[in-house]
């Protein structure tokens, strides 16, 4: 798949995804990512390289921490060029901004948001049976409400202490 199909299609998904009224207080949510070869290029090219997510656990674990290397003063350098999981940060319900911005459409559902995910992350990548029956199976968790709740007490353990 060329670069500009990738580029148009992670364009659509990004598009699907209602922004919050960002304050710019977030710096302490970023962690350890994963994203598409492509996101990861693209920031590349802006000079910024962000280690694969299970390197940047590694440095967590060995270092008591992790500091996005996008971060500079708290901001994003790369913010137009941020990935997917960056953009649903504060968009999707258990990504809820702990500082109140919120879209003015409201919150994405975790199905919505988890779906988006696998959409970016399978772009250019043969549609086999296995991913649809990936995507049936996310679909069919999000549908079970104790499924939602442990995900979304999950992805809020994780998240760091406000100081």
């Amino acid at each position: 798949m060329r670069r500009s199909d990738i580029d148009a299609r992670l364009a659509e998904l990004y598009a699907q995804v209602p922004q919050p009224n960002c304050k710019g207080l977030c710096a302490d949510s970023c962690g350890p990512i994963d994203m598409h070869p492509r996101e990861r290029q693209r920031i590349r090219a802006r000079g910024v390289t962000i280690p694969h997510h299970d390197n940047a656990l590694d440095q967590a674990a060995r270092d008591g921490g992790y500091t996005c290397p996008a971060l500079k003063d708290n901001r994003c350098t790369v913010y137009t060029d941020r990935p997917m999981i960056c953009r649903e940060w504060g968009a999707v319900e258990a990504m809820a901004c702990p500082h109140g911005c919120r879209p003015e459409v409201g919150l994405m559902s975790d199905q919505q948001g988890a779906l988006l995910l696998h959409e970016s992350l399978s772009i250019g990548v043969a549609q086999t049976e296995v991913i649809e029956q990936r995507r049936r199976k996310l679909a069919q968790r999000f549908a079970d409400p104790e499924f939602r709740q442990v995900y979304q007490d999950y992805v809020r353990q994780r998240r760091p202490r406000q100081q």
